[in-house]
């Protein structure tokens, strides 16, 4: 994995560091700016003008964010704003910690009938599904997961057709509010191995879990990004979403600190 000098943004701090050593990482990080981000992060847009540097708009945190935007192009095909930490992917078989938010704006429409993905992990096979999808469909914030035993070596090899696909509600979605995720995440594509938590907005009990559970694929790395992200049309003509850093951490990382970061702890500086 490479290193680079904003451990918050990459997660850098992982398994290598004590969970002291991450506190101190997560305290002096001043959030996504045009200093931090350049050297951290990648956009991956049709054009740079879809990202901007603005301050929370809840205005608690002192911290900066990325606004992202999304014009529908007209065509009816896939289309995305995303940014991603530029890291060369997470393998599996070892427990990781991710942290998402999102605030979807006071006019966020609900009624349009496009479900809008919001953040993921993604695997290096861009032929599969990602293992975990954050995706707001209507009046809900949804988790897809996508999954495969399927050896790749084989004749029967993984294929979107023949993977498992599984979708729950975590929680409602909420317009001028901030959406805050964690995962927790042993990566496995071999049946009866693979554990994931996911806790939402600050809560101590998991929203939803399932161990010892495939949930992944074999042979793959795991990258994370958030975003913008649809499959076709995107029914209005324009979405915007503002966004922290995804925060990454290894085994010796808990969810207290992770949430002691997010904008939605209502004592966040």
């Amino acid at each position: 994995m490479r290193m680079f000098r904003y451990p918050l943004i990459l997660g850098a701090f992982c398994a290598m560091s004590d969970a002291a050593h991450a506190e101190s990482l997560l305290q002096d990080f001043q959030g996504l700016t045009a200093t931090t981000f350049p050297a951290t992060y990648q956009l991956l847009s049709s054009s740079p003008g879809n990202m901007s540097f603005v301050s929370d708009p809840n205005a608690k945190s002192s911290k900066g964010y990325v606004q992202l935007t999304l014009t529908d192009n007209g065509l009816g095909k896939a289309q995305q704003t995303v940014i991603g930490p530029l890291v060369d992917g997470f393998p599996a078989d070892a427990p990781h910690w991710y942290g998402f938010s999102v605030y979807l704006p006071k006019n966020w429409d609900f009624s349009a009938p496009t479900p809008v993905k919001i953040a993921e992990v993604a695997s290096s096979d861009n032929a599969l599904p990602s293992p975990l999808s954050l995706i707001v469909s209507g009046s809900d914030l949804q988790v897809v997961m996508s999954a495969n035993h399927r050896d790749p070596a084989s004749s029967d090899k993984p294929t979107a057709a023949n993977s498992q696909l599984r979708t729950f509600t975590l929680m409602p979605a909420v317009a001028g509010q901030w959406h805050c995720v964690v995962v927790k995440a042993t990566w496995s594509g071999r049946v009866r191995q693979g554990d994931m938590q996911i806790w939402t907005n600050n809560q101590a009990e998991p929203a939803y879990q399932a161990l010892r559970t495939h949930n992944s694929y074999q042979g793959v790395t795991h990258l994370p990004r958030v975003g913008l992200s649809v499959p076709g049309a995107l029914g209005p003509t324009q979405r915007k979403i503002v966004t922290d850093a995804v925060i990454l951490g290894g085994s010796q990382v808990y969810l207290g600190l992770i949430q002691q970061y997010m904008p939605c702890n209502p004592n966040i500086k």
